[in-house]
């Protein structure tokens, strides 16, 4: 996990400063301060005048935990003393909220908004971690644990809500496949459990899943990000790939339109008759190329006006622009008429991302202004980003 430092006043990345780390913690291997290859533009928390950015990489050291606190240190102690010159970015931008207190919670791969609860989350573990949903608060403490009933784990990557009617849907992505060999992949919808806040004892009932079986028209494919729009019966779908597989072809973004009408019939039998599958094989197909590699994470606001796509440094910024109005995002004055429109022909505005051990989950606000981000591993901070405020603080940086 190298280190890089930018330096305001002199208006470039300083890969050098690594150097300064290695002397600061003498003992330590040189090869985990190795300048990094990947520059991102922003910081989401700088000092001023003095601005630290840790960077991901695919090793992680518990032992460069030490290293990175002395680095931190000197840079806030730099930046104590030059306060005067700059005033701090609004403390809006990004939120610390809480660490994730259920320690069943291993590999947090999705986020979904509960519709019973302000501010409450729903999660779900990664492939051979059972079917079990976990719900936390903004903070991160626990509020109910509930198995989806008639589910199977193969590779759970992505979650999302869903709302037919005045019922509202949890939704589970089984469609992680890394050696794209599955002939099929399946979603999970189940009825969100009525969970109350303020409970002393968790939520712990069993709630039947319906699942729906699908293919991709471009064969089989390994995607992680997941959304459903809101008011819509249309699941988006976000390729991932890595540089390093060799694949020759670009990322895509999948549509795949569910049978509401039969889905809503079939959630709403007796709890007894309500798991399974419905018959019928699906087709999700293409709708944009999406050049981005890595993608862990997608997510839809409540408003209906916003989608971003994450991965494992920064998310990618979309806005829907009805006809009769310009759209702000990449200065395209495109209108559009759904969601494969915007994909195929908006350009994304760049946010960077928090640090995370792996971050891979990704969803909104309930006021569609924020999104929150979680991570895998156990005990990982729950981080909330406000993007109208992180974007002002970028602005302010280029000038």
């Amino acid at each position: 996990m190298p280190v890089a430092c930018y330096n305001e006043t002199r208006g470039h990345f300083k890969t050098s400063f690594a150097v300064a780390a290695r002397r600061q913690t003498a003992g330590f291997s040189k090869r985990l301060l190795r300048p990094t290859t990947t520059v991102l533009r922003y910081a989401l928390v700088p000092t001023p005048k003095f601005v630290i950015l840790p960077f991901m990489t695919l090793h992680f050291s518990k032992l460069f935990i030490g290293a990175l606190i002395l680095v931190l240190t000197a840079g806030i102690t730099v930046a104590s003393a030059q306060t005067e010159t700059k005033p701090e970015p609004p403390a809006e931008a990004l939120i610390w909220q809480g660490v994730i207190d259920q320690k069943d919670v291993t590999e947090s791969s999705g986020l979904a908004r509960s519709s019973v609860i302000d501010n409450g989350f729903w999660t779900m573990n990664d492939s051979g971690n059972g079917t079990d949903l976990f719900m936390f608060d903004e903070k991160g403490n626990s509020l109910a644990r509930c198995e989806m009933k008639g589910a199977q784990n193969i590779d759970w990557e992505a979650m999302s809500s869903w709302q037919s009617g005045d019922d509202h849907f949890v939704v589970v992505a089984d469609t992680g496949d890394n050696l794209r060999r599955r002939s099929e992949y399946r979603i999970y919808l189940a009825k969100e459990p009525k969970v109350k806040a303020g409970k002393k004892k968790i939520y712990n009932k069993a709630t039947p899943a319906v699942g729906v079986n699908f293919r991709f028209d471009a064969g089989p494919m390994n995607c992680e990000a997941m959304g459903i729009p809101s008011g819509t019966d249309e699941v988006f779908f976000v390729e991932k790939q890595f540089a390093e597989t060799g694949m020759q072809h670009t990322p895509s973004i999948f549509r795949l339109r569910l049978p509401a009408k039969e889905l809503t019939e079939k959630l709403s039998l007796k709890r007894k008759d309500r798991a399974g599958r419905l018959p019928n094989i699906l087709v999700a197909s293409k709708v944009a190329d999406f050049p981005v590699y890595g993608v862990t994470g997608m997510a839809f606001s409540p408003d209906g006006k916003r989608a971003v796509i994450r991965n494992y440094l920064e998310m990618y910024l979309f806005e829907m622009q009805p006809s009769g109005g310009n759209i702000s995002s990449g200065g395209s004055k495109h209108t559009h008429s759904d969601w494969a429109d915007v994909f195929k022909n908006q350009k994304a505005v760049v946010l960077p991302m928090p640090l995370q051990h792996q971050g891979e989950a990704i969803c909104f606000s309930s006021d569609s202004q924020s999104v929150y981000v979680t991570s895998e591993k156990t005990k990982q901070p729950i981080w909330k980003i406000n993007i109208e405020a992180l974007r002002k603080q970028m602005a302010e940086d280029e000038h």
